[in-house]
């Protein structure tokens, strides 16, 4: 009788720890809920298990890339004997974009067809777009403020080039009649693509990018914003939504071209922009312009609607540099690879992953170098791999830890 008796308190004792650990969770994935915090390392904390014997799940793998910027150094160091070669600056991640179903990236500049030039006005040579499609790259994103530098004639060459070379373009379009945005089917999966530059200000009634004067046939041709006058904006891009989800888009990514150049902080009206983005049911927003890492958060509103939001991914490739312009943080990048998941006929974001990137100027002779964009972890891991130095480990190094800084990762 004792026996059972004390078998029973210790039963009873079970249960009572058990509850306890089972209201703990509950509390804690309720403040976890309070914070908007669901994805953890990141992965999606919220999605139901996918391990179902009964139903077919799909994933999407994409990944984005920062500010692709030709500067002169780097067409002096892709300059052949009468032609350019571009494909080292990518060498190191090509596999990695390689293995995606779809990578994107911004080109900031034209391809005018004229001399190839750098800072202020940028023309890259033609062979930057051979170097990207090689590469793996499917889009370029050309809602830039230098995309119009060339004015008309360089903004319809680039987008002829571009397309006659089998790449998709966005932010940009050849006609009115186009549409203004872009949409891809991957594995089941359809995702809608939107990208937009901000305007700066109007001379004599016109719209402006860096200031250069849009004609009245290509202001059309450019997906702009206006600053001061965001709700034409959010209504440009609520009509959007509503045309791609007619077309069956399950997921949606937009690119902003916003915020302020060398800021590592987020912009008050860049945080509000995300935040109406979130509301209109944008899933990924991908920011570029400032030429520096900018954090990154996870919105989720209150109909539950959850955005990935990274106010700029930096430079991924450029000639930018402490040296240069007085500004590390110019030299760093983030690639980020995005699982998409398909199950019971809803798409979300499974995980994403982010890939810190430095852009490494190897000697190559003569006074000119190679720009190769460098993931730091692997480089770190494997210095002789990237032929990296002690003294140019040690500015890796230095990069990872801005980089994590800016991001919050420790």
């Amino acid at each position: 009788m004792k026996k059972n008796s004390n078998m029973i308190k210790i039963l009873m004792s079970m249960m009572f720890l058990v509850a306890i650990v089972v209201l703990a969770n509950t509390y804690y994935k309720e403040k976890e809920n309070e914070e908007n915090i669901y994805l953890n390392n990141g992965i999606d904390e919220t999605a139901e298990n996918s391990d179902s014997v009964n139903e077919e799940v799909q994933y999407v793998d994409i990944i984005s890339l920062g500010n692709l910027i030709i500067h002169q150094s780097q067409i002096d160091g892709a300059k052949q004997e009468n032609s350019y070669d571009f494909s080292p600056s990518f060498q190191y991640i090509k596999k990695m974009i390689l293995d995606s179903d779809i990578s994107m990236g911004i080109l900031e500049g034209t391809l005018a067809g004229c001399e190839p030039s750098g800072y202020p006005f940028f023309n890259s040579p033609d062979e930057v777009v051979d170097a990207l499609k090689d590469t793996g790259i499917d889009i370029i994103n050309y809602a830039n403020n230098h995309i119009y530098d060339y004015e008309d004639v360089g903004l319809q060459r680039t987008i002829d080039v571009t397309k006659e070379k089998g790449l998709d373009v966005l932010g940009v379009k050849s006609t009115e009649k186009e549409k203004n945005y872009l949409v891809k089917e991957v594995n089941g999966i359809k995702i809608g693509f939107l990208a937009y530059v901000f305007e700066t200000s109007m001379i004599n009634g016109h719209k402006t990018i860096n200031s250069n004067i849009l004609s009245t046939y290509s202001e059309n041709l450019i997906n702009t914003f206006n600053y001061n006058d965001l709700e034409s904006f959010y209504k440009k891009i609520e009509n959007e939504i509503s045309a791609m989800k007619s077309e069956g888009v399950e997921f949606i990514i937009t690119s902003m071209h916003w915020g302020e150049e060398y800021n590592t902080y987020i912009e008050a009206s860049q945080n509000e922009i995300a935040k109406r983005l979130n509301k209109l049911g944008v899933d990924i927003i991908l920011g570029g312009h400032p030429h520096v890492i900018q954090p990154y958060e996870i919105m989720r509103n209150e109909s539950g609607n959850s955005t990935f939001v990274i106010y700029s991914q930096g430079n991924s490739l450029s000639n930018q540099s402490e040296q240069e312009i007085g500004v590390a943080e110019s030299e760093d990048g983030i690639m980020i690879k995005f699982t998409l998941e398909k199950k019971d006929g809803n798409v979300s974001l499974k995980e994403y992953k982010i890939i810190p990137t430095w852009v490494y100027k190897e000697e190559k002779g003569n006074g000119t170098y190679y720009h190769k964009i460098i993931p730091v972890e692997e480089a770190l891991a494997d210095p002789k791999k990237y032929g990296i130095s002690s003294d140019v480990y040690e500015r890796v190094e230095t990069s990872l830890n801005r980089t994590k800084g800016i991001l919050g990762i420790k």
